[in-house]
């Protein structure tokens, strides 16, 4: 990994807003590259960034620790939107406890759940109703949240 990388990856343990946010964007667009080949408008120099399957689970590995550290902070939603961008199946199950989560203790996360709903709805998980998702729809987003937590808890498991 870059120096560049490991900086913003060492951004997300600090304090300073700007430095974190900072992080979180050129941590999604790398994650976008890697993950689906698309460049960066945004920032050019993450299409530098080829990284193996090791460094993309290590960057997956640090957005989770950041979450799970302050999931009801100001940046968890925008952790949960990059980690989206990694279109990782295994993250369906980390996904629906975060739902759990932020359905459970309401009021601090209304973004961190949508970012959430919609994670799991671009994992074809059908998370999102009527076919449309605003992030600024809170009522519409929780309703949609807590029936798909409710279909989750009433199908049958497979062991």
């Amino acid at each position: 990994m870059s120096p560049r990388l490991e900086n913003a990856m060492a951004a997300l343990n600090g304090t300073d807003s700007k430095a974190v946010q900072e992080a979180i964007v050129f941590i999604a667009e790398v994650a976008y590259f890697n993950a689906r080949g698309i460049k960066s408008d945004i920032i050019p120099e993450a299409n530098e960034e080829r990284l193996d399957p090791g460094q993309l689970r290590t960057l997956k590995c640090v957005l989770c620790d950041f979450v799970e550290r302050d999931p009801f902070g100001p940046d968890a939603g925008s952790a949960i939107n990059v980690l989206s961008k990694f279109c990782d199946r295994e993250m369906v199950k980390t996904y629906q406890i975060w739902l759990k989560r932020y359905v459970d203790h309401l009021s601090p996360a209304a973004f961190a759940l949508g970012q959430t709903l919609v994670s799991l709805n671009n994992l074809g998980e059908r998370a999102i109703t009527g076919e449309s998702f605003s992030a600024d729809d809170f009522g519409k987003n929780f309703s949609d949240a807590v029936a798909y937590l409710k279909r989750q808890q009433d199908r049958p498991s497979i062991e």
